[in-house]
């Protein structure tokens, strides 16, 4: 306060005439720092890279580099063996141009020095040192009428801002390519200032002054360079001055580390970006498919082998292309070469914007994202998946998007995606929901896991040598598929029943379901529910006349059978109704079986449910004592947990639970469940079995043959037996394929060795023929899941199967339904890119609508969950509905649908029947699967039918055991 008071005081007593003085001083000082910085504002503007005008001087500067440059080039190769000449330089046109260049650089050398914020550095910096070696000699020639080549070459280092001159442009955006140009730009700068260098110095004279030239030439220089910098040294050309040899004595050290270094790296870019780095160029008329996920060579293969079969006529029209990070192993490239005409191979991701771009995903017909089926973190897996599916449904949302998870419980992620949509193609294949449902069905009606599995995928009949009759009868099953089709004016006002009677008779399809079309929702899609053999729904169903069309899912053998459903001539099809009427009895009504009290799912309603049971005290079978517990149920089913103890994964045992208790059986249907598996797998599995009734667990591994008595499996009806661990890497060179499945196999045979009594005896004491030794010694069914599908052939060392047999189906192993591979999943994605209504089909097969709310479906309330059809077995032995008229297949689809509401699609036989008269052959209780028969097929007294139960109302739930 002092101080300023002095100063105030100081100033008002100053002369009049100094403070005008210093007043002006400091005006005038004020505006030299404003003119200054104003000055070096616009320096800056004019050389920053961030304006526009700074790009411009930038590319400017760029081309008048490279312009010097050629022009340096044709005047040395056209002065051979010269490097000046004197004469005005108004007579060289070059010349004035140059000079004209060096003007240039000389103001945009004055522009960078005024925003040049530390001037030292400035005076340091590369380009600098090229306008010191480059503008002063222009000018200095100018005065001396001499024109030299001089250090010009030395503006050849402007090159290496290429890149950064295309990533203005934005001509240059990738990472790789933005390295391999940088590499590229600094090795021709090497080679160009060196070759340049030695052209000058070799037509100079040497360091005494008296030394003659050597005349060298400069396409010999760069000749001599890149020699010289590859370590070759032919010798043909050699330096001969003082200053030459000087030059390339330094020099070649530093080109050689240059070319050792360089010189790999940019030819590893070059081979590895040359093929599948470019963007996909689509054929006039062609359509194409973006396949991501796991580069799994196995499932791509199975996918192309389903979607270009013969049979759909698509092979020129439809491209697969492959996105994916990692470049092509082996297989793939094998698989590249065999399907080169429709396959295409990228590397990138799904999840990048680029990339879709490069494969065109907005106008590709599906995306379809792949599981790695082996995955030892399923959840991480599917997490991978699910923001592939995101990225799909954000970067094109009218693009159908289907997708592989394995654990049931990830399909609530996808209902959360925008624009996901079940009605409009979008799909999820579930692992495990379709891998564990599908061996559940098979403890119901055993041999369903193959019987499903061979309609997911398209065969043709086989062709070539001769074939043993029970191959034949299977292999026609195999060459059926599920097609959809709309019902044509003949089938309008016919039941459910009498199509399906219609369809078989006079057409050799079998109908399994069918899609009324429902009243589009406020979103303007189209909700269309799925009745699967609603023969017995007590509102009952029939073809709509007009209106709105119906769609119905059939099995069938190719896509021409379809379309005469839907011109099929109404006289034919009221003849074949008159019949089917006449086979009907006037009092025919489908059973209903008085059902007890059961609490159902309070979610979903659609699976029996009771209290939280503990696993310790209610459900655990101790090891020892177990058996008198287990005394207690007979013709249970057993399921055998292989390996696995040190896994963390989860297993999802509740897809395999559910469909046994689904709302489709009646509580005193429900037939008891023991799981055999280690105690900290059950621990993790147990809170989603907890609310089953009926589910027991033998905490031992079922290795041990103690623990596989005490769940019983002298009294179960079936067994199944998994992997606990799945943790098999394709690429790991380490691992045997072969021992994957060591856990698994040496389980199944160490249940085999038991030596149990089974169920085969009263078949051949039935037909009057004598029991062989070896059924009284084979027990209960078995099915195995396995991982790699050449292991299918240590099962049974009674089957001809070997590692030679490509393909899982046409092993007898398989197609005896005890054994199968979760690799069969894989041609379920061409028929649901096909067929979009499949998948819902085959999910109301394998679950018995235990997941029914997993499509669309409302939740809200329990009571009204919709009727659900469940898979059946019928003994043609032993079932009074099968012992009169049922001669034929034909005969007996017609019977059961007619008075039961029972549609049947398929015949499970003993191997054994094709080797006499009805059994006497080898002596095996093995049985074959046949998917849908002729109507002629003759039908053996020995034989279990596949049937479908009609979809009846299940009782109100009792709403005392909601949570």
């Amino acid at each position: 306060l002092v101080r300023s008071t002095q100063h105030r005081v100081f100033a008002s007593a100053a002369p009049p005439a100094a403070a005008a003085e210093a007043d002006g001083d400091s005006l005038q000082s004020s505006r030299r720092r404003r003119c200054s910085l104003a000055i070096r504002e616009l320096a800056g503007r004019l050389v920053s890279p961030h304006t526009a005008a700074g790009r411009v001087a930038l590319m400017l500067n760029f081309a008048l580099s490279m312009t010097s440059i050629a022009f340096y080039a044709y005047e040395a190769v056209v002065w051979a063996g010269r490097v000046e000449r004197c004469f005005p330089w108004s007579r060289s046109p070059l010349m004035i141009i140059d000079l004209a260049f060096n003007c240039v650089y000389l103001l945009r050398f004055c522009l960078r020095f005024l925003a040049a914020p530390n001037k030292l550095h400035f005076w340091l910096e590369v380009q600098s040192l090229v306008d010191y070696c480059t503008v002063p000699p222009a000018f200095v020639g100018l005065w001396l009428e001499q024109y030299w080549l001089g250090l010009r070459f030395i503006r050849v280092l402007h090159l290496t801002s290429l890149p950064d001159v295309l990533q203005r442009l934005g001509l240059l955006r990738s990472g790789s390519a933005i390295r391999l140009l940088q590499l590229l730009t600094i090795f021709v700068c090497v080679w160009f200032l060196g070759a340049s260098a030695t052209h000058v110095l070799e037509n100079s004279a040497s360091l005494n002054g008296i030394g003659k030239t050597s005349g060298v030439t400069f396409g010999d220089c760069l000749y001599f360079t890149i020699v010289t910098m590859s370590t070759v040294g032919f010798g043909d050309i050699s330096p001969e001055t003082d200053w030459g040899r000087a030059f390339i004595s330094l020099y070649i050290l530093v080109a050689l580390a240059v070319f050792a270094s360089y010189t790999p790296e940019i030819a590893g870019m070059i081979t590895a970006r040359s093929r599948h780095a470019g963007p996909y160029k689509p054929e006039h008329g062609s359509k194409h498919i973006v396949v991501s996920g796991a580069p799994i060579a196995q499932s791509v293969d199975t996918f192309l082998a389903n979607l270009l079969h013969v049979d759909r006529k698509l092979s020129s029209s439809i491209i697969v292309v492959c996105l994916f990070p990692q470049k092509p192993d082996p297989d793939f490239q094998s698989l590249l070469k065999r399907h080169h005409r429709n396959l295409v191979y990228l590397e990138g991701t799904i999840l990048s914007m680029t990339d879709c771009k490069r494969a065109r995903l907005s106008s590709a017909e599906a995306a379809i994202i792949l599981a790695r089926q082996d995955s030892e973190q399923p959840d991480e897996e599917d997490a991978e998946n699910t923001m592939r599916a995101v990225s799909v449904k954000n970067i094109a949302p009218s693009v159908r998007c289907i997708v592989q998870l394995l654990q049931y419980h990830s399909k609530e992620h996808l209902e959360c995606i925008p624009n996901w949509n079940w009605q409009k193609g979008d799909e999820c294949v579930c692992s495990a929901e379709l891998r564990l449902g599908l061996l559940a069905q098979s403890c119901a009606a055993p041999g369903f896991s193959t019987l499903m599995a061979n309609l997911f995928a398209t065969r043709s009949l086989p062709s070539g040598p001769s074939l043993d009759a029970w191959e034949a009868d299977y292999l026609v099953g195999v060459s059926n598929e599920i097609y959809s089709e709309c019902f044509g004016p003949a089938f309008a006002g016919m039941t459910f029943a009498e199509a399906a009677a219609v369809c078989y008779s006079e057409l050799g399809v079998i109908l399994l379901a069918v899609m009324p079309e429902a009243d589009t929702d406020d979103s303007g899609n189209v909700a269309s529910a799925l009745l699967l053999n609603p023969s017995g729904s007590a509102e009952g169903f029939e073809i709509p006349s007009s209106g709105k069309p119906c769609r119905g899912l059939f099995l069938a053998d190719t896509q021409d059978d379809m379309r005469l459903v839907l011109g099929l001539d109404e006289a034919t099809a009221r003849d074949a109704l008159e019949r089917f009427r006449s086979l009907q009895a006037t009092d025919a009504v489908v059973e209903a079986t008085a059902a007890q009290p059961s609490s159902y799912d309070p979610a979903s309603g659609s699976t029996h449910w009771c209290e939280d049971r503990s696993l310790m005290s209610d459900a655990l079978l101790p090891v020892r004592t177990g058996r008198s517990k287990v005394a207690e149920f007979k013709g249970h089913y057993v399921l055998c947990v292989a390996g696995g103890e040190d896994s963390t994964g989860h297993l999802d045992l509740c897809s395999f639970v559910a469909p046994l208790r689904s709302r489709a059986y009646h509580r005193q249907d429900l037939v008891p469940i023991v799981v055999v598996c280690d105690l900290n797998q059950l621990e993790r599995e147990w809170d989603e079995l907890c609310n089953f009734p009926e589910v027991y667990a033998v905490a031992e591994s079922p290795m041990r043959r103690a623990s596989l008595r005490a769940a019983g499996i002298d009294q179960c009806d079936m067994c199944i037996v998994i992997s606990g661990g799945r943790c098999y890497e394709p690429d790991d060179d380490q691992v045997d394929p072969y021992l994957v499945d060591r856990e698994v196999v040496m389980c199944t045979l160490n249940i085999k060795a038991i030596g149990l009594p089974g169920n085969s005896e009263i078949y051949y004491q039935a037909l009057g023929l004598p029991v062989p030794q070896t059924v009284k010694e084979l027990g209960a069914p078995i099915v195995t899941e396995i991982l790699i599908d050449k292991n299918i052939q240590y099962l049974d060392q009674d089957d001809d199967d070997d590692d030679t047999i490509e393909e899982i189906h046409n092993t007898e192993a398989f197609a005896c339904g005890s054994a199968f591979s979760a690799s069969v999943l894989d041609s379920l994605l061409a028929t649901v890119y096909f067929n979009s209504s499949a998948m819902r089909l085959i999910t109301a097969l394998v679950t018995g609508g235990a997941a029914q709310h997993c499509h669309g479906g409302s939740t809200a309330d329990a009571s009204q969950a919709l009727p659900a059809s469940r898979i059946t077995q019928l003994s043609m032995l032993m079932d009074e509905r099968l012992s009169v008229g049922c001669d034929t297949f034909g005969k007996m689809f017609l019977r059961l649908l007619g008075r039961h509401g029972i549609l049947c699609f398929g015949v499970y036989r003993y191997r054994d029947s094709y080797g006499g008269c009805g059994g006497g052959g080898g002596g095996s209780n093995k049985r074959i699967v046949i998917a849908c028969p002729s109507s002629e097929f003759r039908m053996l007294k020995s034989d279990l039918v596949f049937g479908l139960l009609p979809a009846t109302r299940a009782p109100a739930p009792d709403q005392r055991g909601a949570r």
